[in-house]
């Protein structure tokens, strides 16, 4: 990432200072001490040698700092994931389980997710032409960023009736490959 200099970012202020460019007028360091010895009109009309020594050294002295902000604004990243998975089951009876865990870390401070997620899918041959089953996938993820917007009441009702949906398909999957697994023998 290209960013300023302190040498290159004191010289926009002062040719922002100078210029018909208003907007910005009080904004940044180098106007702060200008106004602060009341210079600002004297700058615009005279430039850098109507600034008093006192301004002109504090102007100088912003020249010197070089902060290294790609030390500051990023950090290295270290992203991980996890998974297992477990199968198996009979002639009648299948089962198939599977966790993942992801965990993300971007390069600006303060950019994160996470994610977790679930898959339960059993079947079961009830005769030569019926087979049922069942599936469940669930999904959470984190991203701070994205929290912090306005989320409308509906939304939020929605949301939890997913969730309480998603948390009764779980209780009935889990209680159907239960008693599968101990109709077949199989200890939990």
């Amino acid at each position: 990432m290209n960013l300023l200099t302190s040498d290159e970012k004191v010289n926009l202020e002062l040719d922002l200072l100078q210029s018909d460019y208003t907007y910005r007028e009080n904004k940044g360091e180098v106007a702060r001490i200008i106004s602060r010895y009341g210079l600002t009109n004297a700058y615009k009309n005279g430039g850098w040698s109507a600034l008093s020594t006192q301004a002109q050294n504090e102007i100088t002295n912003l020249r010197s700092i070089n902060t290294d902000w790609n030390d500051i604004l990023f950090r290295g990243t270290f992203n991980q994931e996890y998974n297992v998975s477990l199968s198996g089951g009979s002639e009648k009876a299948t089962y198939y389980t599977s966790l993942g865990y992801y965990d993300e870390k971007g390069n600006v401070k303060g950019v994160e997710a996470d994610r977790l997620n679930m898959v339960l899918k059993t079947s079961y041959k009830v005769n030569k032409m019926l087979k049922v089953g069942a599936s469940l996938f669930a999904n959470r993820r984190t991203n701070p960023i994205l929290q912090t917007r306005m989320v409308s009441p509906i939304r939020c009702i929605i949301h939890v009736g997913q969730i309480l949906i998603k948390r009764l398909l779980m209780k009935m999957a889990i209680t159907f490959m239960t008693s599968i697994f101990r109709e077949k023998g199989i200890r939990i």
